[in-house]
């Protein structure tokens, strides 16, 4: 399988994808908090957490605020999504503990652990080859 984000988020598109994600997801801010609270009742206090198909980073920074001794990978394969994950995990004050990547979690180092991966809202993007 191969993924390909250019067609979906340029930057015209990127720019309005925070709202219209809202639009078309009613409850998108209480899934982050439902994942939040999932994994929370199941992770160390000091969790290093890998977060796939990253986008604008709200589930990052959710997740960020509420756990401030868990440490974060973000990956994303569009740099313009990443450019606001950037602004929006600076604003919220995490940027010390998010490591962002563009690119595909292939690309990260072999030997690289993770107490936990999400991918939440990223499967419909993933096109057959």
């Amino acid at each position: 399988m191969t993924t390909s984000t250019s067609e979906y988020f340029n930057a015209s598109q990127t720019s309005k994808y925070d709202r219209e994600i809202r639009a078309s997801i009613p409850g998108y801010e209480s899934l982050h908090e439902m994942t939040n609270d999932l994994m929370r009742a199941v992770m160390p206090q000091k969790a290093n957490i890998l977060i796939v198909g990253a986008g604008t980073g709200m589930e990052l920074v959710t997740l960020g605020i509420a756990n401030p001794e868990w440490t974060f990978t973000a990956v994303d394969l569009s740099d313009e999504m990443l450019s606001i994950c950037k602004t929006n995990v600076s604003k919220a004050g995490i940027s010390n503990r998010v490591n962002i990547h563009c690119g595909s979690v292939d690309e990260l180092g072999m030997g690289q652990t993770f107490d936990a991966a999400t991918s939440i809202l990223v499967s419909h993007f993933i096109k057959d080859t």
